[in-house]
């Protein structure tokens, strides 16, 4: 049966894996991590696939933070790029430090009260309110309604249909690896 590595084991071991780092976590769980980016979707699932696997077999059940689903949906509004072309870069600015304020005061209060989990979705909710913001200022400023620069019954299908492959994906997750 394999022992709890003390501190200065962990720190040893550590020495010799690139990236991987140690620390005591809010819950004051000792937590061995590493962050990882790749270069898309697909890589990214499948390494954490390849993972829940691994971690199935060893019957070690790591928690894994996949932020990536915040990239997909930016790439589908485009009130920035009307900003962008009608030279507001003040507007973008303002609303983009708006955006990073509400991201740090919501991240705050969700880490404490769901754990890591919490920043994702303060992040989560800080990026949808600054969408949602530009979006209302170039119909208020502009009067460029948004189903002019979005199929507004496509992005909610997918936004929806996306939210719902992620809560189903955790709880597959939490199912197969127990």
């Amino acid at each position: 049966m394999p022992s709890i590595l003390t501190a200065s084991q962990i720190d040893d071991e550590l020495q010799t894996l690139t990236g991987w780092k140690f620390k005591r976590d809010d819950q004051g769980r000792d937590i061995i991590f590493c962050d990882f980016t790749f270069n898309n979707f697909s890589e990214a699932f499948g390494f954490i696939s390849r993972i829940g696997l691994i971690a199935e077999q060893i019957n070690h059940h790591p928690e894994i933070f996949n932020i990536y689903i915040l990239l997909i949906i930016h790439r589908f509004l485009f009130s920035n790029t009307i900003l962008y072309a009608l030279k507001d870069n003040k507007a973008i600015l303002t609303i983009g430090v708006f955006e990073l304020f509400l991201n740090i005061i919501f991240s705050l209060v969700f880490v404490q009260l769901i754990g890591i989990k919490g920043v994702a979705w303060g992040t989560v909710l800080a990026y949808t309110l600054e969408r949602t913001i530009m979006c209302c200022y170039v119909y208020i400023k502009y009067d460029v309604p948004i189903h002019q620069y979005c199929n507004v019954k496509v992005f909610l299908s997918y936004s929806a249909l996306l939210l719902v492959a992620y809560v189903a994906s955790t709880f597959i997750f939490q199912w197969f690896v127990g």
